[in-house]
């Protein structure tokens, strides 16, 4: 994308592009298609009530995995697990950037005392780590 200090969407779609792009001077969007957004605003307690009481039993934490794994790895316990895969390209600014982290988990994994799911590619190498 060519150098810029203002950056304008008019049909925003998802947004990708925008959430994407480094913070800079000056964003816009118009979101779309005029009067969607105040549409939107007055169903918006209606649409946001089930997600607030899903959320009501949910426990956030900021942990690196292996602290996860410790600390929730028990026999009634199921983990959906999801971790950057490999060699795509993605600069990820966490944990998980490499081969040696993959091998490192599928060897805790093969410890756990919970149930778990991994979510990859489906590769040679991703079925050699977690058969």
């Amino acid at each position: 994308m060519p150098t810029h200090t203002c950056y304008v969407e008019l049909f925003s779609g998802a947004a990708w592009v925008l959430f994407g792009k480094p913070r800079f001077q000056t964003s816009i969007s118009d979101g779309g298609h005029g009067n969607r957004l105040i549409g939107a605003l007055e169903t918006l307690k209606e649409r946001i009530a089930p997600v607030h009481n899903r959320l009501k039993t949910v426990i956030i934490e900021n942990l690196d995995w292996r602290a996860c794994l410790d600390r929730y790895d028990r026999p009634n316990t199921v983990m959906y697990i999801d971790p950057p895969y490999p060699d795509n390209g993605a600069n990820y600014f966490h944990n998980m950037r490499d081969w040696k982290e993959h091998r490192e988990l599928a060897e805790r994994l093969r410890k756990t005392e919970c149930k778990w799911i991994l979510s990859s590619y489906d590769i040679p190498e991703m079925r050699e780590l977690y058969p």
